[in-house]
């Protein structure tokens, strides 16, 4: 229409509610039967319910200082019987052989874990299964290896040795060259080779596993542990010369070690008569199942 000033026009009308807020909750109020109520009449309700049970129970208060405790409690008791399934994992061997027994046992098997181990702090090859994390100490696991090994030479008189490009010399004072005498064969089993020269030896050869080692160190090491030796044990005295070139040899620590040197090492070591501990009683392996991994995470 066109505005042609003969008639008044009225202002527009705004129409409010002049009780509405801007600045509350819907879900504040509440409709029943025509009448409101809040939210908070209504937990005060709720509360004030709650009194009148626990007055009527003659508790006037919570006793929160015993419900703290139950908790402790509670707490207390969870890291007890957790820390007791842990210890009895650790020491129960017989457990620990029967999961080991089902690794390494064939090539694929082999094949197929190879590619879930890896090397932690130089000196810990971490193995992960289906079912739980395997930490070896490298060094105490080439030492059971070796020492089982090198028994068995003592044992066949059979060897493995590596000839030396320029012989060492083995000069002896007169005591340790008695001592020599009587271990000699023992030495020519580990894969020692000498010659005779003059009062003296040359070192010909020495036993695999030996390589950047010096061959003389090595021998007069093998006699100090023969000295210590009781007479007439035999046994005791094999034992000793097995350990010590052992522990001499295997895989110190801080070596790094390729996913190849690892795989060789722990089929090896799977292979052992004896995997849980050293010659001197030294833990080489720790299993964390999956369930225990899962319990210390939660």
């Amino acid at each position: 229409r066109v505005f042609t000033g003969e008639k008044d026009v009225p202002p527009p009308k705004v129409d409010f509610d002049p009780s509405y807020n801007p600045f509350q909750r819907k879900s504040d109020t509440y409709q029943k039967s025509g009448t409101s109520f809040s939210e908070k009449d209504k937990q005060t309700s709720h509360w004030e319910q709650l009194y009148r049970d626990f007055k009527s129970e003659g508790k006037s208060s919570i006793d929160f200082s015993s419900a703290e405790y139950g908790q402790a409690s509670n707490v207390q008791e969870d890291k007890e019987s957790f820390l007791k399934e842990e210890l009895d994992l650790l020491f129960d061997e017989n457990a620990q052989n029967e999961a080991l027994q089902t690794l390494f046992s064939t090539t694929e098997t082999l094949d197929e874990i190879g590619s879930n181990l890896f090397q932690i702090f130089g000196r810990y090859i971490v193995l992960v299964t289906a079912d739980a994390l395997l930490l070896i100490d490298q060094h105490r696991a080439q030492t059971r290896v070796l020492f089982e090994q090198y028994s068995k030479q003592l044992d066949t008189g059979q060897s493995f040795s590596q000839t030396l490009l320029f012989p060492e010399a083995l000069v002896l004072d007169k005591n340790r060259l008695i001592e020599f005498e009587s271990i000699k064969r023992d030495l020519i089993s580990l894969g020692f080779q000498f010659n005779k020269n003059g009062e003296d030896y040359l070192i010909t050869a020495i036993p695999e596993h030996t390589q950047g080692l010096h061959p003389v160190s090595i021998v007069t090491d093998l006699l100090d542990a023969s000295m210590e030796s009781l007479p007439n044990f035999s046994n005791e005295l094999k034992d000793k010369l097995a350990l010590r070139l052992a522990k001499s040899t295997a895989i110190p620590y801080g070596q790094r070690l390729s996913v190849a040197e690892m795989k060789n090492l722990c089929q090896h070591f799977f292979d052992c008569a004896i995997r849980n501990h050293t010659p001197e009683g030294k833990e080489i392996i720790l299993r964390l199942s999956a369930q225990e991994i899962l319990k210390r995470l939660n």
